[in-house]
């Protein structure tokens, strides 16, 4: 299985725990980031850090409400505490007729939104 079958997955699996949580649907999304510091002094390189970042978000749909959380963390224990954070905001909205997922045509599966240089 490849890597971005592997995140693929993984987002899959986010979002069945917040529907399994109480969620009506789930909207997952996984950012990544590298950067690259070079410090010089007078001509000699001096410093070099290498860093990278991943933040998971969760917009969760109950009942025409939408609760939001994310996380930097990907860890078991993180992930149950956003799902949380997500869902119990939902108890503090008012409905809101246009917070809704929209329709999936029958026969599709998910709906997979990727970043046009990852394609």
């Amino acid at each position: 299985m490849s890597h971005r079958d592997e995140q693929f997955n993984f987002l899959v699996d986010v979002a069945k725990q917040a529907c399994t949580q109480g969620a009506d649907g789930a909207e997952v999304m996984l950012k990544k980031g590298q950067g690259l510091s070079l410090k010089t002094e007078r001509g000699t390189l001096g410093e070099v850090k290498v860093s990278g970042s991943q933040t998971l978000g969760v917009r969760v749909f109950r009942q025409n409400k939408v609760g939001i959380s994310y996380t930097q963390d990907i860890s078991q224990q993180s992930l149950d505490f956003m799902l949380s954070t997500a869902l119990s905001s939902l108890n503090f909205l008012e409905e809101d007729p246009y917070q809704q997922l929209s329709e999936i045509p029958q026969g599709q599966g998910p709906l997979i939104n990727e970043h046009p240089k990852n394609l």
